[in-house]
């Protein structure tokens, strides 16, 4: 029973630990949008932004799985995260 307790407590500490950063995140990047685009066209932009979000971020590790056929695991993760995180940065 001791051990079932320690598991779920270390679970829903790493969903607390994990998830909190992220939702933060997604409630800023919407108030920001909702700022800057315009009234008429808010429901659209708001729209499109999360079908790109959710099929991108969404099909992101079956892209990995593509690479690491090619490569090894650490090496596509290093493409598809801190590559993109750099090329992002560097666009800028």
């Amino acid at each position: 029973m001791r051990y079932a307790f320690i598991i779920a407590y270390t679970y829903r500490a790493s969903i607390n630990f994990r998830d909190f950063p992220a939702e933060t995140w997604y409630s800023i990047l919407f108030t920001v949008l909702v700022e800057i685009v315009p009234a008429d066209l808010r429901s659209g932009c708001i729209g499109i932004f999360n079908f790109f979000m959710n099929n991108v971020g969404g099909n992101l590790p079956v892209l990995v799985e593509v690479v690491k056929e090619w490569t090894d695991y650490r090496t596509s993760l290093l493409i598809f995260y801190a590559g993109f995180v750099g090329a992002s940065k560097s666009s800028g």
